[in-house]
């Protein structure tokens, strides 16, 4: 994931692509931007 504005980067390797799995890494990624401003 990254955004837009600042090009700040999440990114995992996970074992799927199922809705939880990306719910997880979504929350976890948000996190992440959150704790960056």
């Amino acid at each position: 994931m990254v955004d837009d504005h600042s090009r700040l980067a999440y990114s995992e390797i996970l074992p799927d692509e199922k809705g939880p799995t990306c719910a997880s890494f979504i929350e976890r990624a948000a996190g992440y931007f959150a704790t960056h401003g």
